[in-house]
């Protein structure tokens, strides 16, 4: 219910930006006609939407701004080497957003968030080429450096470390149990990685929503697209408590506890 000529803060969460700069966030403003918007990307890999939640949480918290749109947005089929079938498969192209406001009695609210951060493994996953450490010239360009490497197996052990301990902070910081949750939504990357996570949460499947089988992983934008599918398909109500949880290269991680 709020006009792009009301918006405050943009914030848009990619690691496949159409432009190094200016921010993809400049374009969203530009073509919303969101004028007064202040307007930023961030890359947080596949955390990012979560990031995105938080950072705009605190803006308006701070009383410098009434509203945010935060969307997490990414093509991966231009990043990833198409002759690696190890990796190539399991990305996918898709974008999410969501406004945040401060909330009145009765309506949603931010329980609780949880962001971290393991810089030490940044070789597990990333896109070593292409930045000003390793540009792509002419006699580099045949050797895929602009495309996402990961190391799958290392990958998974601490995605589901990282993935457990985040989500399991904000559901006790939002003073939650297992049985006081309508829903869990994972980042969909693999589902042997959401399976782990529904297992050490004490959630049964039936109530962590999974969408992977469709886009693949789409990073930033995969919590983002998965909630709004997971609300069209009435899986939470007024008042029910959604958690969300994230990890991605850098290694980061994030949560967050809603009450919808």
């Amino acid at each position: 219910g709020i006009a792009a000529e009301d918006l405050d803060l943009i914030i848009v969460a990619t690691i496949t930006p159409d432009t190094l700069t200016p921010a993809t966030a400049c374009y969203v403003q530009q073509q919303l006609g969101a004028t007064k918007a202040v307007a930023f990307d961030i890359s947080a890999a596949c955390s990012g939407f979560l990031y995105a939640m938080k950072i705009a949480k605190r803006m308006i918290e701070s009383g410098a701004f009434h509203n945010a749109l935060i969307i997490g947005a990414e093509k991966l089929s231009a990043f990833v080497n198409w002759e690696d079938r190890t990796t190539c498969v399991l990305f996918g192209d898709g974008a999410g957003a969501a406004v945040l406001r401060a909330s009145k009695e009765g309506e949603g609210r931010i329980l609780a968030t949880d962001i971290g951060t393991d810089g030490k493994q940044t070789h597990l996953l990333n896109i070593p080429g292409g930045g000003s450490a390793c540009p792509i010239t002419i006699n580099n360009a045949g050797e895929g450096l602009a495309t996402l490497a990961m190391l799958g197996k290392e990958v998974f052990k601490h995605a589901v470390t990282r993935m457990k301990n985040s989500a399991n902070f904000v559901i006790e910081r939002a003073g939650l149990e297992p049985d006081d949750i309508a829903i869990v939504i994972p980042h969909q990357a693999n589902l042997r990685i959401i399976e782990a996570i529904a297992s050490r949460l004490a959630v049964p499947n039936d109530r962590v929503f999974v969408n992977l089988h469709k886009y693949g992983n789409t990073s930033a934008a995969a919590i983002a697209i998965a909630l709004d599918e997971a609300h069209r398909e009435g899986k939470m109500k007024r008042g029910h408590n959604v958690v969300m949880v994230a990890f991605g290269a850098g290694l980061t991680w994030a949560a967050a506890a809603i009450e919808w």
